[in-house]
């Protein structure tokens, strides 16, 4: 069974390969502006966008991305397919497809079936795992280990800190597995066992999956992880001395065992937007227990910190709160946004925005 998620993929899709000799070229002859964008327009007619991205609605809709044309001047359409459509599971080398699974769906073999479908997965909601769009991105993200942990939670529905199998940042298993002193290798995707089980009190590096880069070598644990094993020590502790825990502080770990979007500042006064460290990002922070508080969920400042940290051109502005703007604007185009930053209808000329049904008389942060 093979399996393609749909979670949030931030960077720019390339649908053309451009060698390296006309990048280089590319980079010479071309400062990228919107008036060279309006020239190369008037010269070179850019392809008519697919239907399904000009309709924008519920049977017919899609991505809209910037093409392979200089300066990504012109646009390009990723349909959104529909459930049971015929999908690609993507593979090396192979050619990147003109449509992918709609909100909600992921592309899955079935039993007895030769051609992978889009079908629906537990909530259809966004979860753990992210990554800025490279060649591979969806070839080696597919999310198993996010959505095994999003599926415990469900399903135990505890308002304590829940253990799960670490992932790494893409969503996929942390290729190094640890419980106690004990350690064994297992497959980024599958989550299965790769080596024998070894006692790693001298040192992990001695594993064949150890990875400078991620895991330090004296110790498996990382900083918010330890506090989560705090957390759960002390609910035991409690429980042995017959007291009822009836509410505990919210899970601050990601499965990747870094810290979560958001995190209680230590004055416990406001709620700020955290990067993986645990650091504030920024200043987007509210208040606890204020209506931004409420609907606070730092996506977009997030994504916003991903993006400059690999250096991107382009990075989405955030409201103070961390969320997404309900309304943005790109290259003289303007459209609406939902809470992961995806585009929502049509867009309009900048100069027409108000038109847009997210305009709201300019207030793009609503609180409510």
């Amino acid at each position: 069974m093979f399996r393609l998620s749909n979670a949030l993929v931030l960077g720019l899709l390339s649908l053309a390969t451009v060698t390296l000799a006309q990048q280089l070229e590319l980079a010479k002859n071309y400062v990228c502006t919107e008036d060279f964008c309006d020239n190369y327009r008037e010269s070179n007619e850019c392809d008519a966008l697919k239907t399904a991205c000009r309709v924008q609605n519920a049977t017919h809709n899609g991505i809209i991305f910037p093409s392979a044309t200089p300066c990504s001047c012109c646009k390009t359409c990723v349909e959104n397919l529909k459930l049971g459509d015929d999908c690609s599971v993507g593979g090396l080398g192979y050619p990147v497809p003109a449509g992918i699974c709609g909100p909600g769906l992921y592309c899955k073999v079935a039993e007895g079936d030769e051609h992978p479908t889009c079908q629906p997965n537990e909530e259809g909601k966004r979860i753990f795992g992210e990554a800025v769009h490279t060649a591979s991105i969806q070839i080696s993200m597919r999310c198993e280990c996010s959505r095994l942990a999003a599926k415990a939670r469900t399903l135990l529905n505890s308002q304590y800190p829940v253990l799960t199998s670490r992932c790494d940042s893409k969503g996929s298993f942390d290729q190094l597995q640890c419980v106690d002193d004990m350690c064994v290798c297992v497959d980024m995707h599958t989550g299965r066992p790769t080596s024998d089980l070894r006692n790693v009190t001298r040192g992990l590096s001695a594993l064949p999956c150890f990875d400078k880069r991620l895991h330090e070598n004296t110790t498996y644990l990382r900083d918010c992880e330890n506090v989560k094993i705090t957390q759960i020590y002390d609910i035991s502790e409690y429980a042995t001395e017959d007291y009822n825990v009836l509410e505990f502080e919210r899970d601050i770990c990601q499965p990747d065992g870094f810290y979560d979007r958001i995190q209680l500042h230590p004055t416990g006064g406001y709620l700020y937007c955290s990067d993986r460290d645990g650091a504030p990002i920024e200043n987007y922070r509210a208040p606890v227990n204020s209506r931004l508080a409420t609907t606070m969920n730092c996506k977009c400042a997030r994504a916003r910190k991903l993006l400059i940290d690999s250096k991107s051109l382009e990075v989405p502005e955030c409201c103070p709160n961390g969320n997404y703007k309900r309304l943005a604007c790109r290259r003289g185009e303007c459209y609406c946004v939902d809470e992961d930053g995806g585009q929502v209808g049509v867009e309009r000329p900048e100069k027409d925005k108000q038109r847009l049904p997210c305009y709201n008389e300019g207030d793009y942060c609503p609180v409510s």
